[in-house]
């Protein structure tokens, strides 16, 4: 599938929004890769794993940086991004600085029409979560910023969720319906990774 990927004319045959799809789906991946020192084995898995469907770089290095924010907030319960840059090759750690440094002095309806991209999607998630104190900010600011804003909240809200916990989350996170489980059993699922 990768192979695949690579070969694709992005010009041609996806719509532009296709490229932030791989960053909004891998926060789960962090969940694996919570213990002392995996960070680079985090990095490199997400990045793994964006490239079978994605061959744009970006793409790629937006995969991993969120990777490691969920694992950094799950730990730390703080979104430490310009240290996780570490982890992305080292020709690109300081454009990578430069961009979060940007977003995080920004609003997340500044990308409003960027958000449709990796890079667009990744910057107002780390805009939405600058100075937000709680999930219902994070969740809130998200959606209201316009554009591909579900992509936004899906990774700016995971951020908000691992940084400030369960009891930050909204009372109507309880109505919410998935499969194969709702809230509750997923809360469970989680705090037995963790232990």
């Amino acid at each position: 599938m990768r192979n695949c990927a690579q070969e694709q004319d992005w010009s041609r045959q996806w719509e532009p929004n296709d490229i932030n799809r791989a960053p909004a789906r891998i926060t789960p991946v962090a969940l694996g890769y919570l213990g002392e020192g995996q960070e680079e084995a985090l990095a490199a898995t997400a990045d793994l794993l964006a490239a079978q469907t994605q061959s744009d770089q970006s793409a790629r290095d937006v995969s991993a940086l969120i990777a490691l924010g969920i694992r950094s907030a799950i730990r730390s319960r703080d979104l430490r991004f310009k240290k996780m840059t570490q982890y992305l090759p080292a020709d690109r750690r300081d454009e990578w600085k430069k961009r979060i440094v940007e977003a995080e002095a920004a609003t997340p309806d500044k990308y409003w029409d960027t958000n449709k991209t990796a890079l667009g999607v990744f910057q107002a998630a780390v805009a939405t979560n600058a100075n937000a104190e709680d999930v219902q900010t994070v969740l809130d600011c998200a959606v209201r910023a316009g554009g591909q804003c579900d992509r936004v909240a899906a990774i700016a809200g995971a951020w908000a969720g691992a940084r400030f916990g369960s009891g930050s989350v909204p009372d109507w996170s309880q109505r919410l319906y998935g499969w194969p489980c709702r809230a509750p059993e997923l809360a469970a699922f989680v705090i037995e990774i963790k232990n």
